[in-house]
């Protein structure tokens, strides 16, 4: 719940990159390539192989977000 929680700021952010991309034609792919990666976070296999409390803290999927 806490990645969801703070991937949700990360996805204002993308989400406000990517219209300004699509007015621009710029190429949008590495902003769809980030929200995909983000959606795919909680369910990521690092996360799923973790043990005990410490390994949970230290799986840490977005960049410059410290999830606690």
């Amino acid at each position: 719940d806490k990645i969801r929680k703070e991937r949700a700021k990360v996805f204002l952010e993308l989400d406000a990159e990517f219209m300004k991309a699509l007015e621009t034609g710029a190429d949008t792919s590495a902003i769809v390539t980030e929200k995909q990666r983000l959606r795919d976070c909680p369910a990521h296999p690092d996360l799923d192989a973790a043990s005990t409390p410490d390994e949970i803290k230290a799986f840490q999927p977005i960049t410059g977000v410290t999830i606690e």
